[in-house]
């Protein structure tokens, strides 16, 4: 009961990751960098953006050997006057991590999203790849570089995109803290960052966040607080 209190109160605050006016958005992956055993996680985020409120959901199986694949329903208009391009998108993603793969200090990061909107312009393919490099530089101090492709139907843009990324993260035993950049000027570029919460409950964590997407203008700042739980 105590559990089920704290969901309900969860999903009631601004759980914001990244609030675009004119694509869909992203749900923040605020997994740990390596998994040790197999896990069943389920995300789920309130957003707001020009004062309209919506809600995203993913699941997501992480295995053992660093293969992640998960399914996201976003952009459920829940109050408020309605901005966004997109609505009720949803996704399969796929993603695989291979440690040390380069000099025995780097890993390689491919994954991909593939999906359509269920309500709001026409369907369309929505589809991104990405391919990241990353490096612990001590145990608790990570940074990653790499590319992010989105077709032009996911981006509301006449031309298919792709951005360079750059980011941190900074883990102890009781927060991890990210750090990420988005270069270009489309819908998926911009900053965000975020902080999670390890150790308040078992299987629960919380996190809060912050996010600036281009144009660079507090119009288009968003602040985030949210909980991932796993469920096995």
């Amino acid at each position: 009961m105590n559990l089920l209190k704290t969901i309900l109160t969860s999903t009631l605050l601004f759980s914001i990751t990244i609030c675009y006016a004119d694509s869909p958005n992203q749900i923040r992956n605020v997994s740990s960098a390596s998994n040790s055993s197999d896990k069943l996680i389920l995300q789920l985020e309130n957003s707001i953006y020009y004062n309209a409120f919506y809600q995203s959901y993913a699941l997501t199986w992480y295995s053992s050997s660093n293969l992640e694949v998960g399914l996201q329903s976003l952009n459920h208009h829940l109050s408020g006057i309605d901005f966004q391009t997109f609505e009720k998108d949803s996704y399969l993603t796929i993603s695989k991590s291979f440690e040390d793969l380069l000099f025995d200090k780097i890993d390689l990061s491919i994954g991909t999203a593939i999906g359509t909107n269920f309500d709001g312009n026409p369907k369309q393919l929505h589809m991104s790849h990405y391919l990241d490099l990353s490096s612990n530089l001590s145990d608790k101090w990570n940074v990653r570089m790499g590319l992010l492709y989105a077709n032009h139907t996911m981006v509301a843009t006449y031309n298919d995109v792709i951005n360079f990324h750059i980011g941190t993260t900074y883990r102890n035993e009781y927060t991890s803290a990210s750090i990420d950049f988005y270069s270009s000027d489309n819908s998926l570029s911009g900053i965000m960052s975020s902080v999670s919460f390890r150790k308040v409950f078992d299987n629960l964590r919380p996190y809060i966040g912050i996010q600036a997407s281009t144009p660079y203008e507090w119009s288009n700042v968003s602040g985030s607080i949210g909980f991932t739980y796993k469920l096995f």
